[in-house]
């Protein structure tokens, strides 16, 4: 790994002052990587002792927390690790498998987001037996089982195409590296910028309609519906619609605040 680029810098070197900007990044970061695996793991485990919970749709629902949850084991220990030192003090192989499972973890949830937005589409906007039969059990696994081997496919090859993965000094977090004269990079950026595009316009297109069936139809997302199947299902695509409104306001505001300490500390 290159050591122009300063991934893991010389612990030896003259230690700056914690500064009022690393607090406020210390106690975020230990909030965030607190409060996401607790709700994660009450999610997965309400659903699974649960009987009248285990169904295809709630099994997105849970693996969806379950990405949440490695993710925020993988970045919340890492970071305040290298706030509080303000490098990164452990073995560098620790911080790239860390930045790797980050990185994993953010394209299977692009992957699953987008497959409960199509979930939650095709069983209010359509009939209840033709639902059942496209999302068993069976086929059910089977698409998470292929996104998640997808997702760690994709990244493993970028990685072998030249994509490295380190501490990154400018925002002191395990992740990807810039280079833009790796293949595996710029293939990695080109292929996940166009799975965002397409998880946005697809997730919104599908709330969209349906809202729009809702209010054609009279029923109430609130759950007042003809009978008790559609009620719950009516209640699950709010929860859903919550759980990707939650997503993308939490990636935004984590950029945005990220790069505000960074200028802060810089």
């Amino acid at each position: 790994m290159s050591e122009s680029n300063g991934t893991f810098p010389d612990n030896n070197t003259t230690a700056r002052a914690f500064s009022v900007a690393d607090g406020l990044e210390l106690v975020y970061t230990l909030a965030v990587s607190t409060v996401g695996p607790v709700t994660s793991i009450l999610v997965i485990l309400v659903t699974i002792r649960t009987p009248s919970l285990r169904t295809p749709s709630n099994a997105m629902v849970a693996v969806q927390c379950g990405t949440d949850l490695v993710f925020a084991l993988c970045v919340g220990p890492a970071a305040s690790v290298s706030v509080i030192t303000n490098s990164w003090p452990l073995d560098p192989a620790v911080c790239m498998v860390t930045g790797f499972l980050c990185i994993v973890c953010r394209v299977m949830s692009t992957l699953t987001l987008t497959l409960i937005a199509v979930n939650r589409c095709v069983v209010i906007t359509t009939d209840i037996d033709m639902y059942d039969r496209l999302f068993t059990w069976r086929n059910t696994a089977a698409a998470l089982a292929v996104f998640a081997a997808a997702s760690f496919t994709f990244v493993l090859s970028c990685h072998a195409g030249g994509l490295e993965f380190g501490y990154l000094t400018s925002t002191r977090r395990c992740t990807l590296l810039v280079d833009t004269n790796s293949p595996g990079y710029i293939v990695f950026q080109c292929t996940s910028g166009v799975l965002i595009v397409t998880m946005v316009a697809t997730c919104v297109s599908c709330y969209v309609k349906i809202v729009l069936y809702v209010r054609r139809s009279g029923a109430k997302l609130q759950g007042q519906a003809s009978d008790a199947r559609k009620r719950q299902e009516f209640l699950l695509t709010r929860n859903c619609g919550l759980l990707l409104l939650v997503f993308l306001v939490s990636w935004l505001f984590s950029t945005f605040l990220l790069l505000i300490i960074s200028l802060l500390i810089n």
